[in-house]
Formats: structure tokens, C-alpha cells, sequence
């Protein structure tokens, strides 16, 4: 599954996907901050994502589950390209 994970997801829906059986699970992030993020993203939340994606890690931890694996992917561009260093330590 690919997605950019910028919308509010219900507990409910989180515990759902934790469960689904999915291998991997891969969210794009195209800037570590808003601004930049905003330029290829309009309208997305960064801190959303951000936020997403740590409740489903912790459900998946709360389940004593391994899958899905959650991959984050990057997208370079030159708006973003100098945020990379900053994007490998925010989310690792």
C-alpha cells in the first residue's frame, strides 16, 4: 500500500490497518517541513503525516506485530534536495 498518509485516520481505521496482513506499507514524505513538504504536496499536513505514522508503529508494537513494514519514501526534487539529511533523521 502507498499512500501520503495527510489525512485524520480514526483509531479504529489505524487498528485495521495494523491487522490487514499487509507486507509493506510505504508513505511518501516530500519535505521535513511544512513549506518545502506544501510545494509538491498542496495541502498536506507534515505534522499529520508525521503523527500517522507513528500511531500505526505503535499500534503494530501494542499487537506485538511485525507486519506491515512501514517504509517511508522521499521524493528528491531541487525544492527539497537540501532537506534530505534532515528527512533521514527525522524518520527513521
Amino acid at each position: 500500500m502507498h499512500t501520503d498518509l495527510s489525512i485524520d485516520l480514526s483509531d479504529e481505521y489505524i487498528r485495521n490497518l495494523a491487522r490487514s496482513g499487509l507486507d509493506k506499507f510505504i508513505a511518501s514524505v516530500d519535505g521535513a517541513t511544512q513549506d518545502t513538504n506544501e510545494k509538491y504536496r498542496r495541502g498536506g499536513n507534515l505534522s499529520l503525516v508525521r503523527n500517522n505514522m507513528e500511531r500505526i508503529q505503535a499500534e503494530k508494537r501494542a499487537l506485538g506485530l511485525e507486519t506491515p513494514e512501514m517504509i517511508w519514501k522521499f521524493p528528491v526534487f531541487r525544492h527539497n534536495e537540501p532537506e534530505i539529511a534532515t528527512a533521514r533523521t527525522t524518520y527513521k
